[in-house]
């Protein structure tokens, strides 16, 4: 099973996966006690499977928070690390189907950075005056 990850949205995380032919996808709410971790285990949960039946994952990077698209890539090539499986990036949401194809002949090893579609801002934004 092939995972995608898309942290765009400011207050939820979307999982995408691969259900043999199909991408399925579902969504989690980051408000409370949510985290990129808790849906992971949560959908696999869910699909009665163990960590080990991911065999690639695609994160969409470019689009969202910065510590967002930072958190997704650290955990997403934490697990490929840890699984020996590949990982991928996209630029949107629309490119995870296609990057599941490709992720059956990108080597392992090879890991993802961010990429940010602004400025990392820490704090309020500065007045241009």
């Amino acid at each position: 099973m092939y995972l995608g990850i898309d942290s765009s949205e400011p207050d939820k995380i979307t999982l995408y996966y691969s259900d043999q032919a199909r991408c399925n996808r579902r969504d989690f709410s980051l408000l409370g006690e949510g985290s990129l971790l808790a849906a992971i285990h949560s959908l696999l949960n869910d699909l009665s499977q163990p960590l080990t039946a991911v065999t690639g994952i695609a994160v969409v990077v470019g689009h969202g928070r910065w510590t967002a698209i930072r958190v997704a890539v650290v955990v997403a090539n934490s697990l490929a690390y840890t699984l020996s499986i590949p990982v991928a990036s996209v630029g949107s949401p629309n490119e995870l189907a296609d990057s599941f194809l490709k992720l059956s002949t990108k080597p392992v090893g090879e890991y993802i950075l961010p990429v940010y579609n602004g400025e990392a801002r820490i704090g309020p934004p500065v007045s241009s005056l």
